[in-house]
């Protein structure tokens, strides 16, 4: 009897806890430094769902090999609803394929939240390189093969594996110069001393609207609001490039569904206010609001994609 009653008890007690989450503040793990966009995308969401929790989004960044060591930790962490992640493209697709040994399983260790956005690649070259669209930096390309150079934040980077990628369709040889991160690239850029970059659009598009950079495409289906005056990589002759990053919110394995479901409705209602859409916009980035199950299938889908990328780029990393 007394055994019965208990278990009463602790049913009565489940809606009462899903309803009192989040009863203190909540702790987001960034696994990319402070100044970052991945730091700037997830500050933005986190002001924004702070008042609808009752509690603030405490964004805890632990950058490092990629995004791993963060994503480590989130993994490790109690599944107590008050740890979360920001997830991205490197951290829950490429990485598996990039790195020999992984200390996460992107897919086993985790419980996706809610996707958030998409952040599309940009060709920018610096101002004295004689191209002034795509065809005729591939052109400079081909007539000086190895010659030409292009920076990215690190091997196997997404800017990296943007510029592999750029490569095989283009039928061109380019040098690839890694750096720690995305400043001391423009700076040698605007120096005249890095030729290009395959940058991710709201790292370059102030340099770009200031004239300190010149774009020549967009890796994107259709032209971005943000600078409607460049051209797709298709308009521009490379067919079938379009790289984007991307990025999302997940929790470690086992964390309660209330707590998961609660906070994937606040971000998607976030990424839905009229002008939250508008500012990332502007930054050239694209809103993807995905609920937990169909995150889940996107980051399923996302594996293999990134893995044969990886494959074809020959990057390898311990």
């Amino acid at each position: 009897m007394r055994l019965i009653h208990a278990l009463f008890l602790l049913v009565l007690a489940a809606p009462a806890a899903a309803e009192d989450w989040p009863s203190r503040q909540v702790r987001l793990v960034v696994p990319f430094p402070p100044g970052s966009i991945s730091d700037a995308l997830a500050r933005m969401v986190a002001d924004r769902v702070a008042e609808p929790l009752g509690q603030r989004l405490v964004i805890d960044n632990r950058g490092g090999a990629g995004g791993n060591i963060g994503t480590e930790h989130v993994a490790r962490s109690e599944p107590d609803g008050y740890t979360f992640g920001l997830a991205s493209s490197g951290t829950h697709a490429a990485n598996r394929a990039l790195y020999r040994k992984l200390s996460f399983d992107p897919q086993r260790d985790f419980e996706p939240v809610a996707g958030l956005v998409r952040v599309p690649n940009m060709l920018v070259v610096r101002n004295g390189l004689p191209a002034r669209t795509v065809q005729e930096f591939i052109a400079l390309a081909r007539a000086r093969p190895g010659e030409v150079t292009y920076g990215s934040i690190g091997n196997g980077s997404s800017q990296h594996l943007a510029g592999t990628q750029f490569e095989q369709l283009a039928g061109v040889r380019l040098t690839h110069v890694p750096y720690r991160a995305v400043p001391p690239v423009l700076m040698d850029m605007q120096s005249d001393r890095l030729d290009a970059s395959f940058q991710l659009v709201p790292n370059v598009v102030e340099q770009v609207r200031a004239g300190q950079l010149r774009p020549l495409g967009v890796a994107t289906p259709a032209r971005l609001p943000a600078l409607p005056e460049v051209p797709t990589m298709g308009e521009a002759g490379v067919q079938g490039y379009e790289t984007a990053g991307w990025f999302g919110i997940v929790a470690p394995r086992g964390t309660p569904a209330a707590a998961v479901d609660r906070l994937s409705r606040e971000a998607i209602a976030a990424l839905d206010a009229a002008d939250m859409r508008e500012r990332l916009a502007g930054m050239g980035v694209e809103p993807m609001p995905l609920p937990p199950a169909e995150f889940r299938s996107f980051i399923a889908a996302e594996l293999p994609r990134w893995a044969a990328i990886v494959k074809a780029s020959g990057a390898q990393l311990d």
